[in-house]
């Protein structure tokens, strides 16, 4: 089935101290390499860029946040409203790897399912590493709407397929310099 891709890149990055996916990391941004890894795996990709134009330089389709500081539920809902295709899979711009067998593991996870979601083994979602329908919309919305925020909240509300994920297996994003640091730079 066909899969768009929403790359969200309209945080504040208060914990870096400035734009994390503009920062230069092995010859390139960190949304480039981003961009550059899943690309090549999704028939459409979108950007969710809050209400900035610094990510104009790719070239690529960016939503705006019509309602600002709704964190990143409102980038998942204009991302839902967006889409081309039924199915979205929804990444942070600070991957600094994407693990691409994991992707497919939630793609096929997520038949039959409004959402599928991995899980780590110590019991926190990945809210932000997610595939989601447009079934999820609704819900979603309702709880913008009721000014609830929280990227998970409403599953309950929704068929989430549970990804889990192994004892130490994580995804690896950056928010700060140091977390940037002790990476070893991609190759270009």
């Amino acid at each position: 089935m066909p899969l768009s891709a929403l790359i969200l890149a309209g945080g504040r990055s208060r914990r870096m101290g400035t734009d994390k996916a503009l920062l230069r990391f092995g010859g390139a941004t960190l949304i480039e390499h981003v961009v550059r890894q899943i690309q090549p795996r999704c028939d459409e990709l979108l950007l969710s860029v809050g209400t900035s134009d610094r990510y104009d330089f790719l070239g690529l389709p960016t939503l705006r946040d019509p309602v600002p500081e709704q964190g990143p539920l409102r980038g998942i809902a204009e991302g839902l409203r967006s889409a081309r295709h039924e199915r979205l899979l929804v990444l942070a711009c600070d991957l600094v790897q994407v693990p691409l067998a994991l992707v497919a593991r939630i793609e096929y996870a997520v038949a039959g399912h409004d959402a599928a979601v991995p899980k780590t083994a110590e019991g926190y979602w990945e809210p932000l590493f997610a595939i989601y329908t447009k079934g999820c919309l609704d819900v979603i919305d309702r709880h913008l709407d009721r000014g609830e925020l929280c990227a998970f909240g409403y599953y309950g509300e929704l068929d989430v397929a549970v990804v889990p994920l192994a004892p130490g297996e994580s995804l690896t994003n950056l928010n700060s310099l140091a977390d940037l640091e002790a990476c070893e730079p991609l190759p270009d």
